[in-house]
């Protein structure tokens, strides 16, 4: 049986660190050490059978950035562009978006019904 996975925000000597305990044994991870591991999990991740699902599902809970920071840069090896998306906890994410792919963007962009500012 695997041991349980606890994970605990601590703030020992005024540094917020995120103490991980795995059956007898645990480590205190700053921010940057975190950022690490997230990226080494993700990237271990793909490796791994079953994949992630390929389709959003509506009974499934996403973590949602409600301020979303992106960028754009074109890729001339697809004739496309690698769009950036920013996530406060996963942090920068980039995807490698092909011409066809990029016209479905835009025009589902040009079509989002905009709602009117309540401000």
């Amino acid at each position: 049986m695997q041991p349980d996975v606890e994970m605990q925000l601590v703030n020992e000597f005024g540094i917020q660190e995120l103490n991980i305990r795995l059956g007898g044994n645990s480590a205190l991870l700053s921010a940057s050490e975190l950022d690490r591991l997230i990226e080494q999990l993700g990237l271990l991740r793909c490796e791994l059978l079953p994949e992630v699902n390929r389709n959003v599902s509506s009974d499934d809970c996403y973590a949602v950035e409600m301020h979303p920071r992106w960028k754009a840069i074109p890729y001339p090896m697809i004739d496309g562009v690698v769009l950036f998306l920013r996530h406060g906890g996963f942090g920068w994410t980039g995807f490698a978006i092909p011409p066809t792919a990029l016209d479905e963007l835009i025009e589902i962009v040009t079509n989002a019904p905009s709602f009117a500012s309540g401000n």
